[in-house]
């Protein structure tokens, strides 16, 4: 009886470590300094196991957010993602959360669209996430907390 706790125990000691200090975040290696604020849309936050994501509601499309290593933590306790915005000050993100972000696209690579370089990976995106990746640079809240 006590062999399967054992095992439970284990398989989320490794699923912890595997998930790093970024937990289910796309994470890139950038500051904060250059703040682009093109619209990536507006919607509700889903924070998966794996993904974190934006489903925009004006077009019934999900992206993968990515976020910048200056601006952003994860808390895995809480499950949430501490943003810090140029205007708004420390934002705490959970899953459900309807938010706008602005920032930037990343083209793959080889897009034609592709005009800056790709960026340095911290934590890449999972392969599971949508592959339509937002850099984002600001968060608004669209619900009050």
């Amino acid at each position: 009886m006590r062999r399967p706790v054992v095992l439970v125990i284990i398989a989320a000691v490794i699923a912890a470590c595997q998930a790093g200090p970024w937990g289910p975040l796309a994470v890139t290696d950038e500051d904060a300094r250059v703040v682009m604020d093109a619209r990536g849309g507006a919607g509700p936050l889903r924070v998966g196991d794996r993904c974190v994501t934006l489903l925009i509601e004006e077009v019934g499309r999900e992206i993968t957010l990515v976020w910048r290593s200056g601006q952003t933590a994860w808390d895995p306790g809480a499950r949430q993602i501490v943003f810090e915005d140029g205007r708004a000050g420390r934002i705490r993100l959970a899953d459900g959360d309807r938010i706008a972000v602005g920032g930037a696209g990343i083209a793959e690579p080889g897009d034609p669209d592709q005009g800056a370089p790709q960026p340095t990976w911290l934590s890449t995106p999972d392969p599971s996430c949508p592959d339509e990746l937002f850099a984002v640079h600001s968060v608004i809240r669209l619900d009050p907390e």
